[in-house]
C-alpha cells in the first residue's frame, strides 16, 4: 500500500514533525499550502486564519501532488487555528475526495485544545484510526512530542497489519502485552506454521538430534537394567 504524508504548516511545527513521520513510514511527503498567503503582520495572520477556520472556508491550495489518487493511505498534519484544522486542510478534505483515505491524522497546537479539532475532524474522515496531538516546540508540554510521536509512528506503521503468534504456547501476560504494545495490530494463530517450520531440519541438525537419541537410548538402557524394588531415584540418576 502507498503511504503519503500531507501536511499544512504555518510556523514549520507540522513540517518538522511531518518530515519525521514520513522518514520513519518510508511515506512520500508533500506540503499544501494557500495559494494566497495571509497576512504578514502577526496579528492580522492569526484573525484571518481563525476566521478562515471557524468558518469553514476553504481558500484555493496548492502542492497537492498531481497522483493524489494513487495513495491509499494518507497521514495528515494540521496546526489548530481556533480549536479547529487549518482552513488549507479543509480545502484538501473536501475538494480533493481523499477523506476515506485518510486513516491517521498529527495536530500541533499551543493551547491543547486538540479535542475540539479531532472531533471536527472525525465526523469528516470515517476511516480515521490513529491521531497524536503535539504541542508547540516553544511551550512547556513540547518535552513530550518525541515519545508521542513514536508511539503514533508505530500506530500508522501496524494499522491494518497483522502479527503472527502462536496462540498453542502464548501466555495470557505475553497476549495482554502484545496487545497493549500493539493496539492497532490484529494478532492471528500461526501455530501450524510454527510446527511446520519446526520440522524442516538441517543436516546438522538431524546429526546433533541422532546423537541426542543415541544418549537417550543409552541411558534407558541403563536404567532398566538397574531398576527394581528397592532401588531409589537417586541410586537410578546416579548411572547418568
Amino acid at each position: 500500500m502507498s503511504k503519503a504524508v500531507i501536511y499544512y504548516s504555518l510556523t514549520g511545527n507540522t513540517k518538522e514533525a511531518a518530515k519525521e513521520i514520513a522518514r520513519k513510514l518510508g511515506a512520500k511527503l508533500f506540503e499544501i499550502d494557500l495559494a494566497k498567503p495571509l497576512p504578514r503582520k502577526p496579528a492580522a495572520k492569526m484573525l484571518v486564519g481563525g476566521m478562515q477556520s471557524t468558518f469553514g472556508r476553504t481558500p484555493k491550495i496548492k502542492g497537492v501532488p498531481d497522483n493524489i489518487d494513487y495513495y491509499d493511505e494518507i497521514i495528515l498534519g494540521t496546526p489548530i487555528w481556533a480549536g479547529l484544522p487549518a482552513s488549507p486542510v479543509n480545502t484538501f478534505i473536501k475538494k480533493y475526495g481523499v477523506a476515506d483515505r485518510i486513516n491517521a491524522v498529527f495536530t500541533f497546537s499551543g493551547g491543547g485544545d486538540n479535542d475540539r479539532c479531532i472531533a471536527q475532524l472525525s465526523k469528516k474522515l470515517k476511516n480515521l484510526k490513529s491521531e497524536v496531538a503535539l504541542a508547540d516546540r516553544h511551550s512547556d508540554k513540547a518535552k513530550d512530542n518525541k515519545e508521542k510521536l513514536e508511539q503514533f509512528v508505530k500506530a500508522c506503521d501496524l494499522a491494518d497489519k497483522r502479527i503472527g503468534v502462536e496462540m498453542d504456547y502464548l501466555t495470557v501476560p505475553y497476549y495482554n502485552m502484545i496487545c497493549e504494545k500493539f493496539p492497532e495490530a490484529q494478532l492471528v494463530d500461526i501455530s501450524d506454521l510454527f510446527v511446520y517450520a519446526r520440522s524442516i531440519k538441517t543436516e546438522e541438525e538431524i546429526k546433533m538430534f541422532r546423537e541426542l537419541c543415541r544418549i537417550a537410548d543409552h541411558g534407558f538402557t541403563q536404567v532398566s537394567r538397574m531398576a527394581g524394588i528397592g532401588v531409589s531415584e537417586k541410586e537410578m540418576s546416579d548411572c547418568f
